[in-house]
């Protein structure tokens, strides 16, 4: 069975986003605190790859309406184990430097693993749940967070569409 290495990679990833090379080209917002951070670092919509391994990753940032939420995300899908992870890394630039406030997994269960993509869901404690749509197709990454939505959560149900922009 292969084994999730989720921590790891996002701090690695965190902290390849620290250096030069990025090109502000790929996002509009590509600074968070002066400190440029790309919308991807790594992520493989290979097919064969996919197939042959049973394992999709990416490491990259979230967005959302267009703008960098300086969050670092790690996420790893395993079918074989038929789970997905995804970690998120909150980020603080005092000073220009970059700071870990802290990192979030959570893990969630493949809802359908296709040739096209990945659907995945998860509960994120009480009131809150997270899915996760991969396309291999569009090659698009998407995470939808719905808080507030149990019988006992106080307010109404809150949704956030959160993206990962992928270039070519």
């Amino acid at each position: 069975m292969k084994k999730l290495t989720i921590a790891p990679l996002l701090i690695g990833a965190f902290l390849a986003t620290c250096g030069s090379g990025y090109s502000p080209a790929f996002a509009g917002e590509p600074t968070c605190g002066g400190v440029a951070m790309p919308p991807l670092m790594r992520a493989d919509f290979d097919r064969d790859m996919i197939k042959a391994t049973d394992v999709f990753a990416l490491d990259g940032a979230l967005f959302k309406d267009g703008k960098n939420l300086c969050r670092a995300v790690n996420i790893e899908c395993v079918k074989s184990s038929n789970e997905c992870q995804v970690a998120v890394a909150n980020m603080w630039f005092p000073g220009g430097h970059p700071a870990i406030l802290n990192i979030v997994v959570d893990p969630m269960q493949i809802r359908q693993w296709t040739e096209n993509g990945i659907s995945a869901a998860g509960q994120i404690g009480l009131c809150k749940r997270r899915e996760l749509f991969v396309s291999f197709d569009s090659k698009k990454v998407r995470l939808v967070e719905t808080s507030g939505s149990g019988p006992r959560c106080p307010g109404g149900p809150m949704v956030e569409v959160l993206d990962v922009p992928v270039t070519d």
